[in-house]
């Protein structure tokens, strides 16, 4: 649970503003939409096996920019 104390002298705005960073950071609000509606396991397998796909070519593709500009043969 996010707890956030106001401080001496500080406005709402600025103490709604960290409120929203804590619960930001702490995932809240991801967890909940995950937990807003059954997701079968095998969907769930799924969505995992394609974000690990994801991120494994944008790791690939940032590894060969790393080794510099593509050349062509000509």
């Amino acid at each position: 649970m996010a707890i956030v104390r106001i401080r001496e002298k500080e406005s709402f705005d600025r103490m709604l503003s960290r409120f929203k960073k804590t619960v930001d950071r702490q995932g809240i609000l991801q967890d909940l939409k995950t937990k807003d509606f059954y997701e079968k396991p095998s969907a769930k397998r799924k969505r995992t096996k394609d974000a690990a796909i994801r991120r494994a070519k944008h790791k690939t593709l940032k590894e060969s920019d790393a080794l510099g500009p593509h050349k062509s043969k000509y």
